[in-house]
């Protein structure tokens, strides 16, 4: 079995290519040619969690199991693992294993990618929200930027220094703050470990 690095993902994986194949994935869901099965969560001591799913795309001739765990840390970023085996649709013995965060990373931001253009939101022009600043929504960002030139970002974070390492990660106009950072954004993505609430649809009414 081969063991995949993250410098190796992110050497190979092409953007654009990555999230048609969320596409077809996820439409492949939706039709019912695809299996998912329901996510497995156990508790971890100090409120994290040990997580599993797995999942089923013959199109896309893949099948795909990952075990992952996250804990939180008081006053800054928690603390992931994920490791995911891959291996033919067929049902034979898995070829690959990826340790480490940015095969999650770039999944999940393929996949809110995917989204915002099935909704037909990727405008270049318009403002996009990022509730939360940590490793994931940077991801979502760097994807956005790359394939729909976005340029304007409003930032929610919790902490000063998350707010820093927004202004000098994001291209363009970036306003970091509370509600009233909210106020033009034409979609929002949230990806943060926060046990509560950090916006309300209210902040943008």
């Amino acid at each position: 079995m081969r063991e995949v690095t993250d410098a190796e993902v992110r050497a190979a994986v092409d953007d654009r290519a990555l999230v048609d194949a969320c596409t077809a994935a996820l439409a492949a869901l939706g039709r019912g040619e695809a299996s998912q099965a329901a996510k497995q969560m156990l508790p971890a001591a100090g409120g994290g969690f040990f997580l599993s799913i797995s999942a089923v795309v013959p199109a896309l001739g893949w099948a795909i199991s990952k075990w992952a765990s996250y804990v939180p840390a008081e006053g800054g970023a928690g603390r992931s693992t994920s490791t995911i085996l891959a291996g033919p649709a067929d049902g034979s013995a898995p070829t690959a294993v990826l340790r480490g965060m940015l095969p999650t990373r770039l999944r999940t931001a393929a996949a809110a990618v995917a989204a915002i253009e099935a909704l037909g939101r990727a405008d270049a022009a318009s403002p996009v929200a990022l509730l939360g600043f940590g490793p994931t929504n940077r991801a979502v960002a760097d994807m956005l930027a790359t394939l729909h030139g976005v340029r304007s970002w409003r930032v929610l974070v919790r902490s000063d220094a998350a707010g820093d390492r927004a202004r000098a990660a994001l291209p363009g106009e970036v306003v970091v703050g509370g509600r009233d950072a909210l106020a033009d954004a034409v979609l929002a993505v949230s990806a943060t470990g926060a046990a509560g609430a950090v916006a309300s649809v209210a902040d943008r009414l």
